[in-house]
This record gives C-alpha cells, structure tokens and sequence, in this order.
C-alpha cells in the first residue's frame, strides 16, 4: 500500500523509486518523458519537430517500461 498523496510529477516519480515500483533509471526516463511533454504543450523555447519525433521514439521503449514495472507491482502479492 501506498503511503502518500500526490504531488507534483518528479516527486511522484521519486517517491515510485524509493518504494522500488520503479527502478531509478526508469525513473530518470519518465522524468524526461515528462520534460518532453511540458516543452510540447507550452511550447517552451519554440519546439523542432525533428528533435520532438526523434525524442518521443527514443522515450518509446522506455515508457513500456514503465508501464510492465507498475504492472507488476499492481500484480503483485503483498499479503
């Protein structure tokens, strides 16, 4: 069971690697996934589209991941 309540995204990302949910390289991962997201939506800094598309595919593999760490951790037993 989880001991806390939201905050913001990297300290919800942290908080999945201290209760090893999350290793802390996918940890690292989502944090830029998140980077990436920020820049995209407010368009900080202007966005190439180039570099976006080039990101995204590399943060691909990463955000399955993510995703297969989480699963397990919801599959697991903790009786």
């Amino acid at each position: 069971m989880l001991h806390s309540s939201a905050q913001d995204d990297y300290t919800n990302l942290d908080y999945l690697v201290t209760e090893e949910i999350i290793d802390p390289e996918t940890g690292r991962d989502m944090k830029s996934a998140n980077g990436l997201r920020n820049r995209l939506v407010h368009e900080y800094d202007g966005v190439n589209d180039h570099i976006a598309y080039a990101a995204m595919q590399r943060l691909m593999p990463r955000l399955r991941r993510f995703s297969e760490e989480v699963l397990i951790w919801l599959n697991a037993d903790r009786t």
